[in-house]
């Protein structure tokens, strides 16, 4: 009777995800790029740290954590100071832009070959594009709140 039931299955259901024999999960190229977009560049140095650490880089998935993070926390910091005059001058992609083109040559330098390795040898398997989706607005959230918590804490430091 259960071999009747499962030849009356419907064929058209969801193909299982692929999952590593190792179980590790990576971010792909394409992956991080997207999140850094969305999220803004904490995002693509979050992704690029979990990358370094299923690709067993502890070293340099701290070490990309500590200095990327540093880096976009003093890029905000120095936006919130630049004088209205001077930020005005400054075309409004360009910020982006520029953090965008750091990722992006962070990752073709630092992860591209290995990550493109792990994945085509079945090392490892990419995240969905649901979870990227999902870090990507939550770090954007976090930029957000980043920025407004540093601007009033500057505004009270250099009003007072």
């Amino acid at each position: 009777m259960q071999d009747n039931d499962e030849q009356n299955a419907p064929q058209n259901s969801p193909a299982p995800m692929r999952v590593s024999p190792t179980g590790k999960r990576v971010y792909s190229f394409g992956q991080v790029i997207a999140a850094t977009i969305i999220g803004g560049p904490f995002a693509g140095v979050y992704m690029m740290s979990k990358n370094f650490k299923a690709l067993n880089q502890q070293g340099l998935a701290q070490k990309s954590m500590q200095i990327g993070f540093a880096l976009s926390a003093l890029l905000f910091l120095i936006l919130i100071l630049l004088p209205d005059d001077i930020a005005g001058k400054i075309p409004t992609l360009t910020v982006p832009t520029a953090y965008t083109i750091a990722i992006i040559f962070a990752m073709k330098e630092l992860q591209n070959k290995e990550l493109n390795a792990s994945i085509n040898q079945g090392e490892t398997t990419k995240h969905s594009i649901w979870r990227v989706l999902g870090i990507s607005i939550l770090t954007f959230l976090l930029t957000l709140a980043y920025m407004f918590v540093l601007a009033l804490v500057l505004g009270l430091f250099l009003a007072g």
